[in-house]
């Protein structure tokens, strides 16, 4: 979620002084949730040791 809000502040204040589109937030939000997918799925492939 950190990584979330940091991507969104990064492109919000371009985008509130007219240097960035919307769509610089949407293809944000877009990596940002591919990246989390991403990382569950390689959480789901680890194996745990049970100790």
């Amino acid at each position: 979620m950190t990584l979330a809000l940091a991507m969104n502040v990064t492109v919000l204040v371009p985008e509130a002084s007219g240097l960035a589109t919307l769509w610089e937030d949407f293809f944000t939000d877009v990596g940002v949730a591919l990246l989390a997918i991403l990382n569950a799925v390689r959480v789901q492939r680890m194996e745990w040791i049970n100790s």
